[in-house]
């Protein structure tokens, strides 16, 4: 038994994270969870590893708009839900491997974004009918989808994993390291450290999640959510202990988890949570 201690969304992807009370959890992922992407002028996605300033874009969610501020920049909105009837606003974009269908969000939009990272971006939304399949990687899975996340629709982290690690940073000099390095869409509270590397399922309420496999680590961690700026740190000293075999030796931390049942309930911060381990 575990308790869910923290739940957030990241309407646009790679941009900072918004802290929810509670969270519909639907099928592609908690409500508008990577809904939206930034993009270059060939519609390929825009990250933090080439466009650090990304975390310093704040989405805020209303009832039926997204507001988006950054440092030096007016403020501006978007409606959630627009019927996405008109041609002229369609356009492939590409995510990973992935070539999927988006809606342009405009050319002031797209202004507000490339001067703020300073190179030319637009932001797109997925469209209502694209369909990203994730990449299961666990015989007898029905097939899970997607929004823009980089894999799966979930990540889920222990937060005695970030403690630990927090302390191994203590020892090596470095400075601690909050959640939001890490993107999570649910942290639990409960567990021993690195415990959600064995999580198989995860109940709440109704809602059973499977746990597929380790969310394998790039550079991102390292860019201060803050200040956009980059250091070593705290992927040097996770290289330390969390080069994982079954990654090919990559630095893993966190669980990816696809939605088994209950799509459409809502999750709460503060409730139990019933887990299944895997031996190991």
């Amino acid at each position: 038994m575990a308790t869910l201690s923290a739940l957030y969304t990241h309407p646009i992807k790679s941009c900072a994270a918004v802290a929810l009370a509670q969270a519909r959890c639907e099928q592609q992922g908690l409500e508008h969870d990577r809904r939206w992407m930034v993009v270059d002028h060939g519609g390929e996605f825009l990250s933090q590893r080439e466009a650090p300033r990304l975390a310093l874009v704040v989405p805020a969610l209303r009832t039926e708009v997204m507001r988006i501020a950054a440092p030096g920049m007016l403020r501006i909105e978007l409606p959630l839900e627009v019927e996405e009837d008109d041609p002229s606003v369609l356009r492939k974009v590409k995510v990973w491997d992935d070539v999927v269908d988006a809606v342009d969000e405009g050319d002031y939009v797209a202004q507000w974004f490339s001067d703020f990272l300073g190179r030319p971006a637009r932001l797109v939304k997925l469209h209502p009918d694209a369909r990203r399949l994730a990449a299961m990687g666990r015989a007898g899975l029905a097939p899970a989808t997607h929004r823009f996340a980089d894999a799966f629709p979930l990540l889920v982290l222990g937060q005695a994993s970030l403690d630990d690690l927090n302390l191994r940073l203590a020892g090596a000099d470095g400075k601690e390291v909050r959640m939001n390095r890490f993107r999570p869409n649910l942290v639990l509270e409960g567990l021993d450290a690195y415990a959600e590397d064995r999580i198989d399922t995860l109940v709440a309420d109704g809602i059973e999640l499977r746990a597929i496999r380790r969310c394998v680590r790039c550079e991102i961690p390292d860019i201060d959510q803050d200040t956009a700026e980059r250091c070593d740190q705290p992927m040097r000293t996770l290289a330390g202990y969390r080069a994982d075999p079954a990654e090919r030796g990559a630095v893993t931390f966190g669980v990816y988890c696809v939605v088994n049942a209950g799509a459409g309930a809502t999750l709460r911060v503060g409730q139990l949570v019933t887990l299944e381990l895997r031996a190991g």
